[in-house]
């Protein structure tokens, strides 16, 4: 029987290089962790530097431990120095809590990681956009 529920993430690559995900509340299970992974993964495979917009507005989405672990051995083993190995991520979600969380943990991630991800977690998909822009200007500006 299929299952007919709505999808929990989907890529959006209509205005590459800006990579909208979209992922739906609820919890996330280990096949969507790894769709996850893959498609970002698709997204590198092109060799070109990129920026994601996580759109995740509702609160309620929730990762197991499992789920964690995987997505973190998945970035050990994944993220380089290449842009398009490391790309600008900006993260939506309506909860100044989360927001004020996930900021403190992406800072910390960048004090020891060998390559620093630009990255930023707002409130509205707009701003997240527009910064997602300005970051692909800045890039390119950069390399040209």
């Amino acid at each position: 029987m299929a299952d007919s529920s709505p999808q929990r993430i989907e890529f959006d690559d209509t205005e590459w290089p800006l990579l909208v995900i979209q992922i739906r509340a609820g919890d996330l299970s280990m096949a969507n962790v790894k769709e996850l992974c893959h498609g970002i993964a698709d997204a590198m495979s092109r060799k070109e530097g990129f920026a994601m917009l996580v759109n995740s507005p509702e609160v309620s989405v929730t990762l197991g431990r499992e789920g964690r672990e995987y997505m973190h051995n998945w970035i050990v083993q994944t993220i380089g120095p290449e842009p398009y190995q490391n790309p600008s991520v900006a993260i939506v979600t309506e909860s100044a809590l989360l927001r004020g969380l996930l900021t403190g943990i992406m800072w910390m991630r960048n004090d020891v990681e060998s390559s620093p991800q630009a990255s930023l977690v707002v409130a509205t998909f707009q701003e997240g956009r527009d910064w997602c822009l300005a970051q692909l200007a800045s890039q390119s500006k950069t390399t040209h």
